[in-house]
Order: C-alpha cells, then sequence, then structure tokens
C-alpha cells in the first residue's frame, strides 16, 4: 500500500481517486480471497495491479519517468520528508529519523548545483547552462540531504565536496555517490538520476501476484429451455446460425428484434396495432417514449426490463413469425461458480 501511494504521488496522480479506491479495497480483496481460498497479500496485489485510470497502479516506466519530469520542491511537504527518508535508511536496521529532523530543520534539502548559478558554475556546466539549470535544479537528482546547508551556499562543486562537513566527510547514504564524483555537470547529474532510479525500484517495486479469480463457466442455452436466465451475464448469442458478439441482454434483446423486421416487418406493426388488448403495450409501441430504442419508423423497444421479460417477448414474436427458438441460442456466464474441490 505504502509503495501504491507513493508511486502515485511521484506522478502525480489525483488524490481524490484513493477514497474510492479505498471504501472498497478491503471488501473486494476478502470476496476474492474466499472464492479461491487463497492468501489475502496475493489477491490485493492483483486487485490494485487491475486498477485502471484515475485508480491505476503507475508501472515502473512510468514511475522511473517521474525521476526526470518532478519538481520536487512542488510536491507534498510530507511526502518530500518520506521520499528522503527512504531513499537515506532504505532498509537499513540502523535508522536516521530524516522526518522529524528535517521537521526541526536541523536537516535540509541541499541543491548540489546551486540555485543561484556563480560565473564559476556557469563555466563548469557549459554553453548550455541555462537549459541544465531550467530542467535539473528541482530535480531529485540534483538534490541531497546536510545539517550544514548554510555552509554550502553557492560554492563550487568540488569547494562543497572538501570543505569541513563537506560531502566528503557527509555520513549520509544520499551523499555517497557525490564522493567519487569530481566535477558536477550534466553527465553526473544524469548518471545520479539513474542511480536513484535503480535503487526506487528496489524500495517501491511493482508489485508481484500469481492469483487468477475463477472465470465463471460459459454455457450454452437456447431460447426454448425452461432455464433460470436471472443473474447470468451474455456473451453471445447466434441465430439462424450466425453468432453475434454482445455486452448485455437489452444489447441482444433489440438486436433480435431488428433481425426479425428485416425478415418481415409486418407481424411487429400488428403486434402494436393490437397491443392494447395483447399485452404489448410495455415492450412495443409505434410512437417514440422515453427510455425506448427506435428499431425503424414507427417502432420502438423498451429494453429496460427483466431478463425474463425480455425472453418472454421474443419467445410470443418467434411464435408469431414461426421460428422455432431453439434457433435462438445464447452463450452465457453461469451465475454461480462451481466449486472445483
Amino acid at each position: 500500500m505504502e509503495t501504491f501511494i507513493f508511486r502515485r504521488t511521484m506522478c502525480s496522480f489525483p488524490t481524490n481517486a484513493l477514497n474510492k479506491i479505498f471504501a472498497t479495497l478491503f471488501s473486494e480483496t476478502i470476496k476474492l480471497t474466499n472464492q479461491g481460498n487463497t492468501e489475502f497479500l496475493p489477491v490485493l496485489s492483483y486487485i490494485l495491479i487491475n486498477k485502471a485510470d484515475s485508480s491505476r497502479y503507475p508501472k515502473d516506466s512510468e514511475f522511473l519517468k517521474s525521476f526526470d519530469d518532478k519538481d520536487i520542491y512542488d510536491m507534498n511537504k510530507n511526502a518530500r520528508k518520506y521520499l528522503f527518508d527512504r531513499l537515506e535508511n532504505q532498509d537499513s536496521r540502523e535508522h536516521v529519523n530524516v522526518v522529524d529532523n528535517m521537521q526541526d530543520g536541523n536537516y535540509t534539502i541541499e541543491h548540489i548545483m546551486p540555485q543561484t548559478l556563480s560565473d564559476s558554475w556557469k563555466n563548469t556546466l557549459g554553453s548550455d547552462y541555462k537549459r541544465i539549470y531550467t530542467q535539473w535544479i528541482n530535480k531529485l537528482a540534483n538534490l541531497t540531504l546536510t545539517a550544514y546547508n548554510s555552509k554550502y551556499s553557492n560554492r563550487s562543486f568540488i569547494e562543497k565536496k572538501h570543505i569541513d562537513n563537506g560531502f566528503d566527510q557527509s555520513g549520509f547514504r544520499l551523499n555517497d555517490f557525490l564522493k567519487n564524483c569530481n566535477q558536477w555537470t550534466e553527465k553526473e547529474l544524469l548518471a545520479r538520476n539513474d542511480y536513484l532510479k535503480e535503487l526506487a525500484l528496489k524500495l517501491w517495486p511493482y508489485p508481484e501476484t500469481n492469483f487468477q479469480p475463477k472465470q465463471r463457466e460459459k454455457v450454452s442455452r437456447t431460447l426454448d429451455e425452461d432455464y433460470d436466465f436471472a443473474g447470468t451475464k451474455i456473451v453471445s448469442y447466434t441465430f439462424k446460425g450466425t453468432p453475434y458478439q454482445v455486452k448485455s441482454w437489452i444489447e441482444m434483446y433489440v438486436n433480435v428484434i431488428e433481425a426479425l423486421y428485416e425478415i418481415d416487418p409486418t407481424p411487429l406493426y400488428k403486434v402494436i396495432a393490437m397491443h392494447a388488448t395483447k399485452g404489448w403495450k410495455c415492450y412495443l409501441s409505434g410512437t417514440e417514449k422515453n427510455e425506448f430504442t427506435k428499431v425503424a419508423d414507427d417502432l420502438y423497444v423498451y429494453g429496460r426490463t427483466n431478463t425474463w421479460n425480455k425472453l418472454n417477448v421474443l419467445n410470443k414474436l418467434f411464435q408469431i413469425y414461426g421460428i422455432d427458438p431453439a434457433e435462438l441460442v445464447f452463450e452465457i456466464n453461469e451465475k454461480k461458480i462451481r466449486n472445483n474441490n
């Protein structure tokens, strides 16, 4: 969960999505855990990595790109303290309390390339110093921890290394990389950025899971079968030997009535004409109404009924058309998951 939240923070994903995620996350996990009689963590990981859009779990490519793009000074202060604490301490038991010391002002963030460039720094960075400065000044690769911020100022990199309590004498792990550098140019910034990315993947790894939810068994049922379709999900249907993919019973229902219209529209119009005495009023109409779908001129179909009613209407229409209801075959997901144990 920590990694999930932090990756989203680094990628500047909206925080308002978290309320909805956390409101249902536990119940989602328990439901699938009970389904498969499996452990909690693999299921939790599966659910998180299958979130989409604004709720998604940032993948490695997105997460690593944030190290190139994110202005660390623009991020939430508490998240920034957490970031430096995690980078400094990593998984060591010898813990340095970075968060509290940053809160108290004992530790501060140091810009290795300073916020104000001296002529010496401009010369070191070269003719492209303006772009380098703009691109890197507040990126993580150019930032580190120190307890001696006032001593560093905008000194040259070599001075920052060798002065008393400079980088060479620093006890912070974050400064170990700097001890092996003799200058600070874009080459070193790129190298440290790559180093921090590699470290980040170890500290905030993308989860792995072998869990897969049990799939509902697909079965075929015909219109004339005595079967309770309530709670099932239709995947496709076949009418007169031709298969069609659909996403809902409503889509299938309207499509089949359209197919009957193509065969012969006359019976449908006759049904509309006699609906007052035959009980068709709720299902077919000759005038446009709310929540009715247009099939043709003067022919509208009401689809917001339960599955039983839809199939009952189709059965009646097939009788009128003289079509064997066995010619309409549904491929569905069973409403109950079978226990394989």
